[in-house]
């Protein structure tokens, strides 16, 4: 059930979203805060749907269980996006990357993204990529990988469309000391304070508790949701932390 007003910038009615790596815990609650907008979700993951996540044929949500890596992903996805929602239209996606993804699935990664890209480039409306990491173990690999992988993926993806029509940006953490307040992100938290809170139905009986790690991947989750939002229209090439800080610009 959807929890935006019909005229927010962040209504996302009609839009469709690709998720990456949609079974692993950001990615659940990234679909799920994209869903409370009214995004239309596609989930990818090479792991079985998680339960929390309702699929049916008329549902929000759908899911495509594959390996990017393998030959025709990228094909198969962009045709199952297309069989399922009706249309040809993809408005947005969000490409998480595992920290320790090698070479090939790095590429696979942009790969995906930039097919996504230039399918929203053909559009009416654009669209925005949003690259970032599912959360490491080790938080400074995590960073590392940020600094260059992320950096890298979203400047070749970047570089391939029109900027008038597609933004591309990054949520990493970076170096905190370097961090400031963005305050076009700071303004956008009225519009959806109400998702800073999580909800506790959206995760029983699975979670039974809401932790502070899952307070945080809730508040990246909206750093997500701003970034794939018209409330970013015109905002290109920026690098956002997990709290909506700049780091990079």
């Amino acid at each position: 059930m959807s929890i935006i007003e019909r005229y927010s910038p962040l209504n996302l009615a009609y839009k469709i979203i690709v998720v990456t790596n949609a079974s692993s815990p950001v990615g659940v609650i990234v679909s799920n805060t994209l869903l409370k907008a009214n995004a239309l979700v596609l989930g990818v993951d090479n792991k079985p749907k998680d339960d929390t996540l309702s699929a049916s044929t008329y549902s929000h949500f759908q899911f495509w269980k594959c390996k990017l890596t393998d030959d025709n992903a990228v094909d198969e996805i962009i045709e199952y996006a297309t069989k399922v929602f009706k249309t040809d239209r993809i408005n947005g996606m969000v490409n998480l990357i595992n920290a320790d993804d090698d070479a090939d699935t790095l590429a696979a990664h942009e790969k995906l993204a930039a097919r996504c890209a230039k399918i929203m480039e053909g559009g009416i409306d654009g669209g925005s990529v949003v690259t970032t990491v599912v959360q490491a173990a080790n938080i400074d690999a995590q960073a590392s990988h940020a600094v260059g992988q992320l950096l890298k993926t979203n400047k070749q993806v970047s570089s391939e469309v029109s900027k008038d029509k597609v933004r591309c940006n990054i949520v990493a953490e970076g170096d905190k000391a370097d961090a400031k307040p963005y305050e076009p992100y700071t303004e956008a938290q009225d519009h959806f304070n109400f998702l800073l809170k999580p909800r506790d139905d959206q995760y029983r009986p699975k979670v039974r508790e809401i932790t502070d790690d899952i307070r945080a991947m809730f508040a990246f989750s909206n750093v997500i949701l701003y970034l794939i939002s018209g409330m970013s229209e015109g905002k290109d090439g920026i690098v956002l932390n997990r709290q909506g800080q700049l780091v990079q610009s």
